[in-house]
């Protein structure tokens, strides 16, 4: 793998204070479903305390050594009744929730068309109308959003983002909120990449150096390069399963990538697992912090505190990143009457309203529209704010955090997601497609006949073209 060129990231100011915020001073401009990690979990922080050199520390509280901690995580860290992480998260229940058929999801290059034919053109009103035609009649509801060459071009929401049971009937709308489950993926590797680039690691760097030091990691661990996670090929998740003998479990929460670090490594065969992203949540603050500043060793005297500590600052991280580019999104919802996940047909049942997903972040977790989803990938394909144009396209020919639909005219570039319970569920997709045309599609309910959500795009996108007039 060839060296990142480095990318600096402005800064507002030189301040340590701001230093975790660096993506905020972008400038603004224009604008395959996985199943198998469905279930919440109950974020854990487990990580016992260890004292600091000198003798047992009888009190959580910032060591006045330590004044360039910005004030709000100063305060977070001397509070000796922080709440648990899980009290401010939706424990979904634990059982698997299988979500549409699965979208074939094919390896490949760079998108190019298969059929450069001038006989056949693209209609943005029949791919809107494709959309809508499969899923009216198949949801509680859903909103969709669609790009040419970075500007909004179509936009809408069916149905019902809450029913009657939950306080509506309110309208789904593509400016609407919802949990966007893995698509949450290709979003935390952009916020990797950059981090990456302004610190000048390489993606096939080993990820030793920013694990916390309290974690003593297992053998081959700490070589396991952030290019491994970026491409789920690490062996965290066949480690986490054989740390517990417990599979298919959504591994994001702090303990549990604990106990995979501090496991041999064994596998790194391909597995799909959101530990891989849900790690950088961890690893970005000490990145953007710099343990080389005094006083910001991972390992004292607060260390079963770095678990709250570092999912603030990362969800306050991604809201800057998401801010920077005219986005409001966090791992957190902030709608007043949030979307509402429900089963499909509607019984009459309350749904699922989802909640914080700080503590598990990275993987899934982030709370964006459908008009959002298309403007972040529409800022990452078609300007400079995100990525420079060498790490853009490391992303895609690596394949870091995406994943590749085999259409009728070339590869589709994006990923899907899926997240639910009995209650209620989710399903999204974003796709870039070769011809400058991108997509999103989120949808608030599962059970109707359409297959995948990345399916329903991307046959929508093939269905879309008519003889050249």
């Amino acid at each position: 793998m060839s060296h990142i060129t480095p990318s600096r990231v402005r800064y507002a100011t030189a301040t340590l204070v701001l230093a975790f915020m660096a993506s905020t001073a972008c400038t603004t401009s224009s604008v395959g479903d996985d199943v198998r990690d469905v279930v919440a979990e109950t974020p854990t922080s487990a990580t016992p305390n260890v004292s600091p050199p000198g003798g047992p520390q009888a009190e959580r509280r910032v060591p006045s050594r330590h004044p360039e901690l910005p004030a709000r995580y100063a305060r977070l860290l001397a509070d000796g009744d922080l709440a648990p992480l899980d009290e401010r998260g939706a424990t979904a229940e634990t059982e698997p929730l299988t979500v549409g058929h699965g979208q074939t999801v094919k390896s490949g290059g760079p998108g190019s068309l298969k059929d450069p034919s001038t006989t056949e053109v693209f209609d943005v009103g029949i791919f809107e109308q494709n959309i809508k035609d499969t899923l009216e009649s198949e949801t509680v509801g859903f909103a969709y959003a669609i790009g040419e060459a970075g500007q909004l071009s179509r936009q809408g929401g069916v149905g019902l983002a809450r029913t009657s049971a939950d306080g509506g009937p309110l309208a789904q709308s593509a400016a609407k909120d919802i949990t966007v489950a893995s698509v949450s993926k290709p979003i935390t590797t952009v916020a990797a990449l950059r981090v990456l680039a302004d610190k000048g690691i390489d993606v096939d760097d080993p990820i030793g150096p920013w694990l916390p030091g309290t974690w003593e990691p297992g053998e081959g661990v700490a070589e396991v390069t952030f290019e491994q996670l970026m491409t789920h090929t690490s062996g965290l998740r066949q480690n986490y399963e054989t740390a517990t003998g417990e599979g298919g479990k959504v591994t994001a929460a702090y303990d549990n990538i604990r106990k995979a670090v501090e496991q041999d490594l064994g596998s790194t065969s391909y597995s799909y697992a959101n530990m891989n992203f849900g790690i950088f949540r961890i690893m970005l603050p000490a990145m953007l912090l710099d343990t080389a500043v005094p006083g910001y060793d991972f390992s004292v005297p607060l260390a079963d505190q770095w678990d709250e500590l570092t999912a603030e600052m990362f969800n306050d991280h991604m809201t800057g990143l998401f801010a920077s580019v005219g986005i409001t999104g966090g791992c957190a919802p902030s709608d007043p009457d949030p979307t509402v996940l429900y089963r499909f047909p509607d019984d009459g049942a309350s749904g699922w309203q989802t909640e914080s997903y700080v503590a598990g972040c990275g993987g899934y977790g982030y709370y964006l529209s459908a008009n959002d989803l298309a403007a972040f990938f529409s800022h990452l394909r078609y300007t400079d704010d995100l990525l420079s144009p060498a790490l853009r396209d490391l992303m895609r020919d690596a394949k870091l955090g995406l994943r590749t639909v085999g259409g009728e005219h070339g590869t589709y570039y994006g990923h899907g997601g899926a997240w639910g319970i009995s209650t209620g569920a989710m399903t999204s997709c974003v796709l870039s497609f070769p011809i400058h045309v991108d997509a999103s599609l989120v949808i608030n309910s599962s059970g109707g006949d359409y297959g995948s959500t990345c399916g329903v795009l991307a046959n929508a996108f093939d269905d879309a073209w008519v003889p050249e007039s």
